[in-house]
This record gives C-alpha cells, structure tokens and sequence, in this order.
C-alpha cells in the first residue's frame, strides 16, 4: 500500500506546472541597443537622426538596411568618430522598422557592426527646405529622398519621393548644389540594358544625372514604388511613373534644380 501511495505520488509531482525559474529567465529583457534617434528626428516622416556608437578608424561610410527588406540599403560617407547619421526610411503610417547598421570600406567591406534598433515610421511628405534658394526650381534633397516643384510665387506644386545618390562617384556626381536642366528624353536607355521613361538631365557627368521613372530590366521593374525614400540608384532620381511623366512636363530646358542634403 505504502509503495502504491509512493508511486501515486511521483505521478502528481509529474504533472504539476513548471517552476517559474526558467519562465524568468526567458522574460529578461535584451540588452538595449547602442543605437538611439535623436530629439530632432521626424518619425513620422520616415526621416531619422541616429546616434551612437564610434565609427571605427579605417572606416569610411556608414550602410544601414532594413532587416526585413534586403532591397531596402542605404550608404552614407562618415568619418570616424561617433555615429551621427539622418536617414530616411519611410513606409506606411504607424509601421515598424528594424535598421541593421554597420561601419564600412567603401560598400562591399563591413569593418563592425553598430548595432540594429526598431523603430516606428511612417510617410508623410516634408515641407520644403528652407535652404533650397528662390524662384521656379526643382528641389532635389539626397537625404530626405524627396523632390518639389517649385512655383516662381515660392508655392510648391507637387512633392513626392525619390530614389536617389547619398555618395560621389568617379563619374563627377557633385552630391549637392545648383544646375540647370540641359537635355529631356522622353525614353532612355542604358549599356547595362535597362529602360526607363521621362529623363529630364541636369547634371553633366561621364553618363549625366537627372529624373526619370523607375528603369526596368527585362520589363521587370528594377526596384517598387513602396522602396522610393531609400537611395537605391547609381545617381539619378528615380521617380514614380506619374511623378516622373510630371517632372517632365513642367521641367524645361534652363529650369533651374537645386540639390540639398546633409
């Protein structure tokens, strides 16, 4: 009887629940991460100011992508020192977005990884910057990834996202300053063999730069309308294809187009 007593209860203990211990240690909270947005960010916008870490020495640009979009990468120039580094990485209103972030040797070379943080985002268009001139001009801003159309009255008309250039290159792309529109294509065509339509040209470079809409490759686009706000081109301003069709009616040649950013 004893030992059936015994046995009975060996099954009970059996079949209790758990000791919380190891449902403690599965709650402790991840190290925080060493990323973290300045005051001054625009969350709503999908337009961030990151801090953090030191950029180490032999380091020469800063890459930051979206962890669940492997389109979705930006590379900026930066120094070493401490990170200090405005990105735009919109998308709908209220979505979040986890940036992986690492110190670089050109854009191939990952030095150390700066950690990753997620962040919540959205889209809404930015006002013109305040820095952009006067009179009628396109304003193109490589770090907002955005364009206006500005009136002669200082009304900006249109307003819409781009994809653009964050670096120079070895083809003479000036990452900022003032130009004038010098040629208009209604279709062009690459070496590479890509297509695009609407280029408005105005910036002379070994194969100039300008707007257009987004290039396709075999008819397949090259990248989607939602990755418009990240810098995926090789220089150009790639454009939506209403938005670029619009650039290229109001845009003439001599059109004035002033390039900002940080």
């Amino acid at each position: 009887m004893k030992r059936l007593v015994a046995r009975s209860i060996l099954v009970a203990v059996a079949l209790l629940p758990p000791l919380h211990t190891s449902n403690a240690q599965a709650s402790i909270p991840p190290e925080p991460s060493p990323l973290r947005l300045a005051d001054d960010s625009q969350s709503d916008a999908g337009l961030f100011h990151l801090i953090g870490p030191d950029v180490p020495t032999g380091a020469d640009h800063v890459r930051y992508r979206n962890a669940n979009k492997v389109i979705q990468v930006g590379l900026v120039p930066h120094e070493p020192g401490p990170l200090d580094v405005w990105l735009r990485a919109p998308a709908p209103f209220g979505s979040t977005i986890t940036l992986v972030v690492d110190a670089m040797v050109g854009e191939d070379t990952v030095v150390e990884s700066l950690g990753t943080i997620t962040l919540l985002t959205g889209n809404r268009l930015l006002p013109l910057p305040s820095d952009s001139g006067s009179g009628r001009r396109m304003v193109v801003d490589i770090t907002a990834q955005q364009v206006w159309l500005v009136e002669s009255s200082g009304r900006v008309s249109s307003t819409f996202l781009m994809s653009g250039r964050r670096r120079p290159t070895e083809s003479g792309y000036e990452l900022r300053g003032r130009f004038r529109v010098y040629s208009k294509s209604e279709r062009l065509w690459t070496p590479e063999g890509a297509s695009g339509r609407f280029m408005v040209r105005y910036q002379r470079t070994v194969s100039s730069v300008g707007t257009h809409g987004i290039p396709s490759v075999r008819n397949q686009l090259v990248q989607s309308i939602d990755d418009l706000g990240w810098p995926l081109s090789d220089g150009c301003a790639r454009l939506a294809f209403n938005d670029a069709k619009r650039v290229y009616g109001w845009a003439g040649i001599g059109t004035t187009v002033v390039v900002v950013g940080r």
